[in-house]
């Protein structure tokens, strides 16, 4: 049976979660240029097909990046769960005997795999004057950096999201979700609905998955990364839209993710060890002259 008061319930939670976050994450700054770092080859295709490969989450370079949010959020909520009473990192969150309950729900949910959503992911970072991006990503400075205009990556159905580096941060995620569940199921007076409270426990779960994939280990702080995430609903008829490549014999499901007509690319910054330059004619005849080229002066070893 349908319930409106719930499904009301359900949309108002998100909501005010999200607006929760952005409100958090508007200490941040979109920066005028994000630059994607592919191969020769990858450049092509997207100035001709105007689109970007998102990989699955399961996939990213790192095999930690998809566990590590997960890790720590799990980790926190057991210390919330489980407070040593010498400790001074604990969250000053007060909570009833319910909301304790509601976070052991939330540790079993976050011990289950996200089903509802596949997760794809294009990454970028603000700066390629430093090795680091050139070294891992783009190909030990034979590569290309595409310097994309990053307020036109925005919409399109994608979420444009910095990467946060080190736990402080996902705990307050964490602890902001629990904050705006609780007020909530408070001021909506379903705080004894059962329904609404597992639709809470779902809801919050699902959120913190959602915010886990942009969370990394602060020994990558270097990499100033943004995550272009597209999540697709998990449903029967998705095999037409993920796509499939073969890297390190591995195989990689991928999302194509439409750039439009007018893409969005104004600069090309060339790797240290590419074996084109500045002024190479074919380059600039494919580009257009409405981009700027330029070469790195980043040595890779």
């Amino acid at each position: 049976m349908y319930n409106t008061d719930i499904e009301q319930f359900r949309g108002r939670l998100i909501n005010e979660l999200w607006k929760s976050e952005n409100d958090r994450l508007s200490k941040w700054s979109l920066p005028e240029v994000l630059y994607h770092l592919t191969d020769i080859e990858g450049m092509v295709g997207i100035f001709d097909k105007r689109t970007l490969w998102a990989t699955h989450a399961s996939r990213l370079n790192d095999e930690t990046e998809i566990s590590y949010g997960i890790g720590v959020a799990k980790a926190h909520i057991l210390t919330r769960l489980h407070p040593s009473p010498n400790s001074e990192s604990t969250p000053d969150i007060s909570l009833s005997n319910k909301y304790s309950d509601m976070l052991a729900i939330i540790f079993h949910l976050l011990e289950t795999p996200y089903k509802n959503y596949e997760t794809f992911v294009t990454s970028f970072c603000e700066s390629i004057d430093k090795s680091t991006p050139w070294l891992h990503y783009g190909r030990k400075g034979r590569g290309v950096a595409l310097g994309f205009d990053s307020s036109r990556l925005k919409g399109g159905g994608y979420l444009l999201l910095p990467v946060e580096y080190g736990e402080s941060e996902m705990k307050n995620v964490i602890d902001n979700a629990m904050k705006v569940a609780q007020s909530e199921l408070d001021n909506s007076k379903m705080s004894e609905n059962k329904d609404a409270f597992n639709s809470a426990c779902d809801i919050v779960s699902s959120f913190i998955k959602v915010q886990a994939i942009r969370f990394k280990n602060d020994s990558f702080d270097e990499e100033k990364e943004w995550r272009l995430i597209y999540w697709m609903p998990v449903s029967g008829d998705n095999s037409f839209r993920i796509k499939f490549r073969v890297s390190d014999n591995q195989v990689i499901p991928y999302a194509t993710l439409s750039l439009g007509y007018d893409t969005p690319i104004i600069k090309i910054v060339l790797g240290y060890s590419s074996s084109m330059n500045e002024n190479d004619e074919g380059l600039k005849l494919f580009v257009g002259k409405e981009v700027n080229i330029r070469k790195s002066n980043v040595s890779v070893r």
